[in-house]
């Protein structure tokens, strides 16, 4: 995987996310969007992160305020 693909890291969350491996899907979302901020409007309707809904974590990357 290319590290510096935001797309790639994303698409590999999504896979972490359904695997139920919560902490490496919320560390590749952040990777992703840091690259890619653009995805960040992509996160909040993602399917297969619904197991990420209300964790808040995932909300401060939905609303980008995380460093």
């Amino acid at each position: 995987l290319d590290e510096s693909n935001g797309p790639a890291l994303y698409q590999r969350a999504c896979a972490y996310a359904r695997l139920g491996a919560e902490e490496q899907a919320l560390e590749d979302i952040q990777r992703a969007t840091d690259i890619s901020p653009s995805l960040r409007e992509l996160i909040a309707d993602e399917p297969d992160f619904e197991s990420l809904y209300g964790n808040k974590r995932f909300d401060a990357l939905i609303s980008g305020n995380i460093s």
